[in-house]
């Protein structure tokens, strides 16, 4: 349980001493008693200065003996309003029910931290790791020496411990490098036990992390986290040094922190996949809107076949690269009839021949070139090869399908010719010539039906 100290100190002395409270008391089990400081000030020349702390005194101790230690022996000094009440307040910091974290830091005093064996133990404002105070241990006789606190109320046995302290040691007269362990010390009966729990050479005048974890036997008793120099005495005795942001964390709050640390990550994964997802439909839909957008621009809605806006931009391009030409054939094909049987048979026949017509050349075509309606019955193909004849056979299959209308198709083509048309092709020259072979086509066809009409 933690408890309160508060007292009144007069000295009677001029200078600015310093009076500390401290705390002696046994742990069950343990050969040697601890000796703890609660609280340290500066007292003033004159008038009454006030000391107060807190400290926790473990379960397992007893022969407890309360007192004040003057800096200046010589001195004497009156104590007056001493008062000891239990604390609710703890530097335990509950995180979940059945979780715990442990931290010392040092800005309120020492937090039960005390000298483990012979040494001076002291809160210091000299050097810090993070906020204004560390925890300053110097005045060392030996290795063990070292500062120390007792953790027998306040880690569980059987449950997984995270220990992490940062440490820094300066002084000319001392080595650049130092070992610092990080050390469990326990009894399990008669038996005193210590585990180290990290170890690592420091360099001097920087800040560095022991980190170690450690599982408390079912039988451990006097459980005490110590930090210590290793066994090096340098010629100016043992290494003084300052301790600072000492962490004491149950590991299943960091396995739990990690599997939410884990599926925060899954999580956001999952989101930006999702959102990806979303924004790649989307955009497929942007696309097949521009798509389509840019084949009702390029596109005959009656008959599936290019336009005439296509047709121009095409014949531009050949105008201006006429090599293009020198490998292409440009074949005419123009509805026969056409005025007879929108006379006769009505302008929705006219239109159905429109379109047999151009179902009929973009089958034959297919990929293998482009089919351009140029006007109300004429349709343009350009492709790589003669497709004369296949056109032909293609439209008297489908003439013999009779649909209550004469159905007939003229057919013209032509190509570069280097003869006629000299070094360099000419589109529009081309394009007259296949022009006057559809029309020869189109005078044969009405002689042959001349008779049939």
């Amino acid at each position: 349980k933690e408890y309160r100290f508060d007292a009144f100190i007069r000295q009677d002395s001029t200078e600015r001493n310093t009076v500390s409270l401290i705390i002696k008391y046994t742990i069950r089990g343990a050969a040697d008693p601890v000796y703890d400081q609660i609280a340290s000030i500066e007292l003033t020349a004159e008038g009454w200065d006030r000391i107060s702390g807190y400290y926790t005194i473990p379960d397992d101790a007893s022969d407890f003996l309360i007192y004040f230690e003057h800096s200046d022996k010589s001195v004497s000094f009156a104590i007056d309003a001493v008062l000891i009440s239990a604390n609710e307040a703890s530097n335990v910091t509950t995180v979940a029910k059945e979780y715990q974290e442990i931290s010392y830091g040092f800005e309120e005093g020492t937090d039960n931290w005390h000298a483990y064996k012979d040494a001076h133990v002291e809160r210091s404002s000299n050097f810090s790791y993070t906020g204004r105070y560390s925890l300053y241990t110097s005045e060392r006789t030996s290795p063990e020496s070292v500062p120390a606190i007792n953790l027998t109320s306040l880690v569980s046995h059987g449950i997984s411990y995270e220990y992490s302290a940062f440490v820094m040691y300066n002084g000319r007269s001392f080595n650049d490098e130092h070992e610092f362990r990080l050390i469990i010390s326990y009894m399990t009966g008669d038996t005193k036990q210590e585990k180290v729990l990290d170890a690592k050479t420091l360099q001097k005048s920087n800040w560095s992390k022991l980190t170690g974890e450690f599982i408390l036997p079912d039988d451990a008793s006097a459980v005490n986290l110590l930090i210590t120099s290793g066994e090096a005495e340098e010629s100016d005795g043992y290494v003084a040094y300052y301790i600072d942001d000492i962490l004491i964390l149950d590991s299943t709050i960091k396995n739990q922190l990690k599997s939410s640390a884990v599926a925060l990550r899954v999580l956001i994964i999952i989101g930006i996949v999702f959102f990806m997802a979303v924004m790649f439909i989307l955009m497929l839909k942007k696309i097949n809107a521009s798509n389509n957008l840019l084949a009702d621009a390029v596109t005959d809605s009656m008959t599936r076949a290019l336009n005439r806006n296509s047709y121009e931009m095409q014949i531009a391009h050949l105008e201006n690269y006429p090599a293009d030409c020198r490998k292409l054939w440009i074949t005419v094909c123009d509805v026969n009839f056409l005025k007879l049987i929108n006379d006769n048979y009505g302008h929705r026949k006219g239109d159905d021949a429109i379109i047999r017509c151009a179902d009929v050349i973009i089958s034959v075509i297919g990929r293998k070139g482009r089919v351009y309606r140029t006007g109300g019955d004429e349709f343009v193909c350009m492709t790589g090869s003669d497709v004369t004849e296949k056109l032909r056979q293609a439209i008297a299959v489908e003439a013999q399908n009779y649909k209550g209308y004469p159905f007939s198709v003229a057919v013209g083509a032509s190509s570069y010719h280097p003869d006629e048309d000299g070094s360099e092709p000419n589109i529009k020259v081309i394009l007259e010539r296949s022009d006057k072979e559809m029309y020869k086509d189109k005078d044969r066809i009405k002689k042959e039906m001349s008779g049939m009409m």
